[in-house]
């Protein structure tokens, strides 16, 4: 049996979600629902990444990391195995 929470939020807020529930064929209580439950999963899932121990603390002139990872790695591999040849 489910349990009720009551959730304030804001007029475009809920209008986001109960348009998106609608497209989705659901109600907005159901879509807020299953987005809590994947948002909980995900932070589970992160505190049990044991690199997120490393978070913060390597200094880089990059600041965009996120954005360009496949290029950084891109580059030190190709760094890499030119360095071997």
């Amino acid at each position: 049996m489910g349990r009720t929470i009551a959730l304030q939020v804001p007029e475009n807020l809920y209008e986001a979600i109960r348009s998106l529930a609608v497209k989705q064929g659901q109600t907005a209580d159901n879509l807020a629902a299953e987005w809590l439950g994947k948002a909980i999963r995900n932070a589970e899932t992160v505190e049990q990444d044991p690199l997120v121990k490393l978070f913060g603390t390597i200094r880089s002139d990059a600041t965009d990391v996120a954005e360009r990872h496949d290029y950084y790695i891109g580059q030190a591999l190709s760094q890499a195995l030119h360095d071997g040849e």
